[in-house]
């Protein structure tokens, strides 16, 4: 029973509470927008087995749904090369490392860099 007032103790301090206002940003975001857009909050399965992959792939969909929206902020672009066109994603990284003050640097990665590839071995 110590146990439940000690936590209870550390709940209310202030400390607890910016430590809980950052994880309510970041870490219960995630769960709640899956209880509510993947139906997180039942389950219709029967057994510890299939509500792992049922689980496995509710979050599965909501990582897929996050990259989407990371690669539609940076949309690709459209060049045409000779005969054909290829697309390009556009990045301008602002280059202050460098000996040129405030010089912008655009990277051009091609689809098949992004999608195709193998990733590298470590």
């Amino acid at each position: 029973a110590g146990y439940v007032e000690e936590v209870e103790e550390i709940r209310y301090t202030d400390k607890w509470k910016e430590i809980y206002r950052i994880r309510k940003e970041s870490i219960e975001r995630v769960f709640g927008e899956c209880k509510e857009k993947h139906n997180l909050r039942f389950t219709r399965l029967r057994g510890l087995r299939k509500n792992k992959h049922q689980g496995e792939l509710i979050f599965a969909c909501h990582n897929l749904r996050k990259m989407a929206g990371w690669l539609w902020k940076d949309r690709p672009v459209f060049i045409k090369k000779g005969n054909k066109s290829e697309i390009y994603k556009e990045k301008e990284i602002n280059n202050k490392s460098k000996t040129k003050k405030g010089g912008i640097r655009t990277f051009k990665t091609s689809f098949y860099t992004i999608f195709c590839q193998q990733p590298e071995a470590d």
